[in-house]
């Protein structure tokens, strides 16, 4: 059977004076609701797809709101439905006294609603005399019956404490209060709520409260927090404010305006997104053209959604990346992702006037960073959000022969720091390629080795250091390719290795540093090649005595075998032997009219395989 039980709050009567306020009638549509009666009707709430709502034409004080007339009933939640569920949960929670202002979280189960200060059939009156509103829950229990129900720790006698929502986790209660440490007749407050245990309540500050009065907070999905005040500079009487959560806290409140506020009291909304996208739902409001004392109306966004939509593509050959993941952050740094379809497109819900970074995450591209932005016409639901990526970057060189064909079967070996971190065999168009890892980032400086090796060649070495910049618009080339010797008597190492001049000082033939470090590239050589056998000839020019330059030549020849010798494991894979000025390059002769550049010429160490 058909059973009507109803709710109530008391709302303050305020008088003030009416101020002209910014309207935003191209923002919101309402229209008065079909179910409302002759009385007073507000507060609504969501309960499974249905609504819960405090009605009757008394009012009862909620800072200082009084009663029109004396002995009529008082508030009670309404329900104009059949649910067995929802009718016991009104049996068990209206009482004789005012019960107000609503919101259910647990999937149904659990609810907490505003009431006199009334348990266990007893009126509790604070140190004033007066029985102020408190906050109770139910829960809904294994049998299916209702419990009992239960005050909130922070429940005080002497003071109100009424008009609870939470947030869409279900972490954070919003509640109203005129408790110790309001700044004005009442503030809005927050209180943490996790498995069954409160924390302590925290006052929003002034960005929300202010000297005037604040009550029925409502946070929707978004985070916004919806509250009604009767502050200065409002339209008069109770009005609605918007604040939104950005950087950790809410910001100052934005009166909604025209239609939503009028001259009158307008209180108690709620909101949520219909399948659309758009942003509706109800309020209440005593203005003129209702039917009873206050009414509920419903309102709709005109504004329709913005969303950024796109397609990620890659640069090179437009062709779409699927499954690739977006990151996107918003100004209060909260990320969260979206993942490309098949044909590389996306889409992501974006709040208008917010700024967001993205970044994007695919193993086929480098990671691209960038940004978007809600700050658009009111009129405009999309933001354009293309995004072209570049190939992941990664070294590509060539491998050679001495005529320039393709090498295949030539195994490289790609070192960082001493270690391999990747090896492969060339194939027969000789390329080289190495996808750098996925920690790389532009602005990274490369550091790598690349060692060749094919049987009957010379095992080469090339380092590759570049800076990551403008990556994957080109693969890095610098040092990776390379052309390779065959391994045959008469190669002079020099046309492999580059190997600067090695001097000696006047008269001598000792090993120089700067020497040094050029026959150090020949250790190197020896030892990525140990079949190989060297002999290292000096050349003098032709100044001098040609017995004078000849012994000259074999000691500094010599000398420079040994000093290879030393850091090599068989030291008769090189010898020294000194050439004088037997083998010039050019014409200079003794007593030939010769540059100095020419005569350089014919001072030279060569390095020569012999086996």
């Amino acid at each position: 059977m058909k059973k009507q039980i109803v709710l109530s709050t008391a709302l303050l009567s305020i008088g003030l004076s009416t101020v002209s306020i910014a309207g935003d009638r191209d923002k919101y549509a309402v229209k008065l609701s079909d179910f409302n009666s002759k009385k007073a009707d507000y507060s609504p709430t969501y309960y499974k797809g249905e609504l819960l709502y405090v009605s009757n034409n008394r009012l009862t004080s909620f800072i200082h709101r009084y009663n029109k007339a004396d002995g009529e009933k008082m508030y009670d939640i309404v329900y104009n439905g059949e649910d067995e569920t929802v009718l016991a949960l009104l049996d068990k929670i209206n009482s004789k006294y005012n019960e107000g202002p609503l919101t259910v979280i647990n999937d149904g189960k659990t609810v907490f609603f505003t009431r006199n200060n009334y348990m266990e059939k007893k009126k509790v009156a604070g140190q004033n005399g007066k029985v102020n509103l408190q906050i109770f829950y139910v829960e809904l229990q294994e049998d299916g019956k209702w419990s009992d129900p239960v005050s909130l720790p922070f429940n005080s006698a002497d003071y109100n404490v009424g008009h609870p929502s939470f947030t869409a986790d279900e972490s954070t209660m919003y509640f109203s209060s005129d408790m110790p440490g309001s700044t004005g007749g009442a503030d809005i407050y927050k209180v943490s709520y996790s498995n069954g245990k409160w924390g302590q309540p925290k006052n929003l500050g002034i960005a929300v409260n202010s000297s005037s009065t604040e009550l029925f907070p409502h946070v929707s999905t978004k985070g916004e927090l919806y509250y009604s005040s009767n502050r200065e500079g409002g339209a008069g009487g109770l009005d609605i404010y918007k604040s939104e959560f950005k950087r950790g806290a809410y910001l100052k409140g934005e009166n909604l305006g025209a239609p939503i506020n009028s001259k009158n009291d307008d209180f108690g909304i709620i909101s949520t997104i219909n399948a659309e996208g758009d942003d509706i739902g109800y309020f209440s409001s005593n203005r003129e053209g209702g039917k009873g004392s206050d009414d509920i109306y419903e309102w709709e966004s005109l504004i329709k959604p913005l969303a950024v939509i796109g397609k990620l593509f890659k640069e090179t050959d437009g062709l779409p990346i699927a499954n690739a993941i977006i990151n996107i952050t918003d100004s209060d740094g909260k990320t969260e992702q979206v993942m490309t379809d098949a044909g590389g497109n996306y889409s992501y819900p974006l709040k208008r006037g917010e700024d967001y970074a993205f970044d994007v995450e695919s193993p086929e591209v480098f990671k691209r960073v960038g940004t978007f932005s809600g700050n658009v016409e009111d009129s405009q639901t999309e933001v354009k959000g293309d995004i072209g990526v570049e190939d992941w970057p990664y070294l590509y060189g060539e491998v050679k022969d001495e005529v320039g064909n393709p090498l295949e079967g030539v195994t490289y070996v790609i070192k960082k720091d001493g270690k391999a971190v990747y090896t492969s065999q060339t194939k027969p168009d000789g390329v080289v390629k190495y996808i750098l890892p996925s920690d790389a980032k532009e602005g990274d400086i490369l550091n790598y080795t690349i060692e060749y090796k094919k049987e009957d060649y010379l095992a080469t070495n090339k380092p590759v250091s570049q800076r990551l910049t403008n990556a994957g618009k080109n693969p890095i080339q610098n040092g990776s390719s390379v052309t390779l010797v065959e391994n045959k008597v008469g190669v002079d190492i020099a046309t492999i290795v580059k190997i600067e001049p090695i001097y000696y000082e006047y008269n001598k033939a000792d090993i120089t540093p700067t020497a040094a470090v050029e026959l150090d590239k020949i250790v190197a050589f020896l030892k990525d090649n140990p079949t190989v056998f060297i002999e290292l000839a000096s050349h003098t020019d032709s100044r001098g005595s040609a017995r004078y330059n000849l012994k000259l030549s074999d000691r500094r020849a010599k000398s420079a075998a040994k000093y290879v010798q030393s850091k090599i494991d068989n030291p008769k894979r090189i010898y020294g032997k000194g050439y004088g000025e037997s083998k010039l390059k050019n014409t200079c002769t003794d007593r030939a009219d010769c540059t100095e550049e020419q005569h350089a010429e014919n001072r030279r160490t060569e390095f020569t395989i012999v086996k």
